[in-house]
């Protein structure tokens, strides 16, 4: 008999178990370690739940409740921190409210002095070698340039 190895055929019948063919039929599913091997996962079945992967989902949470704990911790402590610097700032504020509110009663209180009569601009200033009268016998005064002499 010879065997025809590109179609499993032996004198036109179907082989039933020729030495370079793989036992069992070629289309079935494979499952547990041989798929794993080729990476094929079988469509609709989920993977068995061994103690280990169980163990080991808990070990994660563990890690994330921690993570999660660490940053409750530390946005509690900016809370806090942000709560302190808010009533500082409200009491810095109060503090400049009463200070403005004091300064406007003091200027109430306080009414609006008299100004100095206003000084004369065309007023005379005499020459200082003018006023000694022990220099020159009469006192001087300039206005508008004209010299204008006291008895």
């Amino acid at each position: 008999m010879a065997a025809n190895h590109r179609n499993g055929q032996v004198n036109g019948e179907i082989a039933q178990n020729v030495d370079c063919q793989e036992p069992g039929p070629s289309g079935v599913h494979r499952v547990g370690r041989q798929a794993a091997a080729e990476g094929v996962a079988p469509p609709t079945r989920k993977p068995r739940k061994t103690q280990k992967s169980v163990a080991n989902k808990i070990k994660e949470l563990k890690k994330q409740l921690v993570q999660q704990e660490k940053l409750k911790i530390e946005i509690e402590a900016k809370i806090k921190e942000l709560k302190q610097e808010l009533k500082e700032a409200e009491k810095e504020l109060e503090g400049m409210k009463k200070t403005a509110k004091k300064n406007r009663e003091r200027r109430k209180k306080v009414t609006k002095r008299k100004q100095s009569t206003p000084r004369q601009t065309n007023r005379v200033s005499p020459r200082r070698n003018e006023t000694n009268p022990s220099r020159t016998g009469q006192v001087k005064f300039i206005i508008r340039g004209e010299v204008l002499e006291a008895n």
